[in-house]
């Protein structure tokens, strides 16, 4: 109800009131209503950025959830989905097509997985006002960080991997995907990302360069950022 009224500060009332010391423990209420808890406790750390708590809550649910119940599975999996690419983590074609989730989802993980910016860039603009009404946008836009990075690593090991990379490369690298952006806001992108150590290197402003770690300068994608 509080989802639908769009009121999830009042959420918290019921959370405090259910994890109470006082109040019966969980496991005595059917797996049913424990399924359906756990599925809004997700919902609402998946709104207030709490993505490690999402994931876990999200999980189990969808864990829980009798096989025949697809288009409750489906529910789950469109708010588990972008947290597990901020992890790294890509669902394949075939879960997207058992379930039948909208086609956006198959395109930008698609997009995701070659570095395509404008394209996913595109996805998330024409589905803009749906991901917003299910929380799922802001998701996306840190989901979006990614694809840049996938790009730059692109970009790296074609120039031949060199701890230098010309970032005049990138920038049109950027442009053929059908990004609009220019050296500052490149470069802002960048530092976002070394700041969420997506990405190990410093920039060399006045070079027009990135100088990147010799030691793993692309860490595996493991971790969302809180």
């Amino acid at each position: 109800m509080y989802f639908k009224l769009q009121t999830l500060h009042m959420c918290r009332n019921v959370i405090t009131a259910v994890e109470a010391r006082n109040f019966p423990p969980l496991e005595t209420f059917p797996i049913s209503q424990r399924v359906t808890f756990s599925f809004f406790v997700g919902r609402l750390a998946l709104y207030k950025e709490e993505y490690d708590k999402a994931d876990e809550r999200l999980t189990y649910t969808l864990r829980n959830i009798p096989p025949q119940y697809v288009k409750s599975k489906r529910m789950v999996l469109e708010s588990l989905i972008p947290i597990r690419l901020l992890r790294g983590q890509v669902p394949s074609e075939t879960l997207l097509r058992r379930y039948n989730l909208d086609p956006a989802f198959a395109e930008l993980t698609r997009a995701y997985k070659v570095g395509n910016v404008g394209k996913f860039a595109q996805i998330l603009d024409e589905k803009s006002i749906a991901f917003m009404r299910t929380g799922l946008f802001l998701v996306f836009e840190k989901v979006k960080s990614l694809v840049v990075r996938t790009l730059f690593k692109r970009v790296h090991e074609i120039r031949g991997k060199g701890a230098r990379a010309d970032l005049g490369d990138f920038l049109v690298a950027m442009k053929a995907a059908g990004c609009e952006c220019d050296m500052d806001d490149l470069e802002c992108t960048l530092a976002n990302l070394v700041y969420e150590n997506r990405v190990k290197c410093y920039i060399a402003h006045d070079k027009r360069m990135a100088v990147l770690s010799k030691a793993d300068p692309f860490p595996a994608v493991r971790k969302a950022p809180q």
